[in-house]
Parts: structure tokens; sequence; C-alpha cells
């Protein structure tokens, strides 16, 4: 994030009287904001999403680019 739109920021949270501001770039902010206010769902996260950004860093990928659908799946019950 640039500077002058950094400063921007603080300065609308101030002009808002805003309490508390969260500046920072996504997807950073979303974890920071997990980690803080829901550390379990956090540690969920934390295990699904860095298993794969690793593999993705390790095949060369760049970016972000996954899905999740297969990690969120249940196992099937068999009798």
């Amino acid at each position: 994030m640039s500077t002058s739109r950094c400063v921007r920021w603080i300065l609308v949270g101030i002009a808002n009287r805003s309490k508390e501001m969260w500046i920072a770039e996504q997807p950073i902010l979303t974890f920071v904001y997990l980690w803080q206010y829901a550390p379990t769902w956090a540690w969920f996260f934390s295990e699904v999403l860095g298993r794969r950004i690793l593999q993705n860093f390790k095949a060369g990928v760049e970016g972000i680019q996954f899905d999740i659908s297969e990690d969120m799946q249940r196992p099937s019950l068999q009798c």
C-alpha cells in the first residue's frame, strides 16, 4: 500500500473519530482479524490454506490460487 493511501485512510479514520483502525492489505488483514477475534477458526483456515499456499509456492504458481472444496468435504462413513 502506498504511503499516500495509508495516510488518507488514517485521516479518514481520525475525521470520523474512529477508536480503532485496521489498515493493511488483504488477505493479511483478514487473518489478523481472525487470529484476534476467532482463534479457533484461524487455526482451521491456517491449516487448510497454509498447506495449499505452500504447495503452490513449490509448484511455482504465483499468487494464492487454490480450491479448498476438497479439504472441506466430510469423509463418508462406510459400514
